[in-house]
């Protein structure tokens, strides 16, 4: 992973590098040390962590060097590559009205109707089977989501959202303009679903490998967070 994202970065061009299914594995395999050190707390905490990312995978242009439009390209021996984060004509390009189709597409359009949304996600939820691989390992769980990024893009590709973008309308037009689009609407309610429904799944595998079904009431219950500010304070301070 790391060698093919040093290549791009060597030949100063991107897509820049990216770790969201490593940092899944990662969170997934704390959570599950976490679990079975007792430590209900922190699990808790890293299944609310994972959920964005997780979520994020579920976003067509997150996922791609699309996902703040069409940048600036390089060439190089004959093949077109993004400009790098960082750079001068990517500084330029953050300050132009299609720079905006990132927010616009993953929080403004969604705000257009937040309870048709809402409603129709969970519609879609229960239209899905459940997801039947095994969980047992922290590399599983990075699969599952590379998985959910590839159904995310099958159903709607990055192009097709910026395809059906309208610049020079206002922010709230554009969002709008978005949601009204049926096909856009549809594949991005399935795959907000998909998302839940893979979400779900990592955290029923990392509780059953954790040994959750074997605590006991006691080792649950309401979480004290002050004490919980101490306890990681004076762990920090230890280290």
């Amino acid at each position: 992973w790391k060698k093919y994202f040093d290549g791009f970065q060597e030949a100063g061009v991107g897509p820049d590098d990216g770790a969201l299914p490593l940092r899944v594995w990662q969170i997934w395999e704390a959570m599950v040390e976490y679990l079975k050190q007792k430590d209900i707390a922190r699990f808790v905490a890293a299944a609310g962590v994972m959920g964005h990312y997780v979520g994020d995978a579920s976003q067509p242009l997150h996922c791609s060097y699309l996902h703040h439009g069409v940048p600036p390209m390089d060439e190089v021996n004959g093949r077109k590559y993004p400009v790098r984060h960082g750079t001068p004509e990517f500084k330029e390009f953050a300050k132009t009205r299609e720079y905006k189709i990132h927010a616009i597409y993953e929080e403004q359009m969604l705000e257009v109707d937040p309870l048709g949304a809402l409603t129709a996600v969970d519609a879609a939820i229960d239209g899905m089977l459940d997801i039947k691989d095994r969980i047992t390992t922290g590399h599983q769980a990075a699969i599952q989501v590379i998985q959910l990024m590839h159904r995310s893009q099958q159903r709607l590709s990055p192009q097709e959202i910026i395809d059906a973008d309208d610049a020079s309308l206002s922010p709230s037009a554009r969002a709008k303009a978005l949601w009204n689009n049926n096909k856009i609407r549809k594949a991005t309610i399935e795959s907000l679903a998909d998302s839940v429904r893979v979400l779900a799944a990592l955290w029923s595998a990392a509780w059953t490998a954790g040994g959750g079904n074997s605590l006991t009431s006691g080792d649950l219950g309401a979480i004290d967070e002050r004490s919980e500010e101490r306890r990681v304070g004076k762990e920090c301070r230890s280290r």
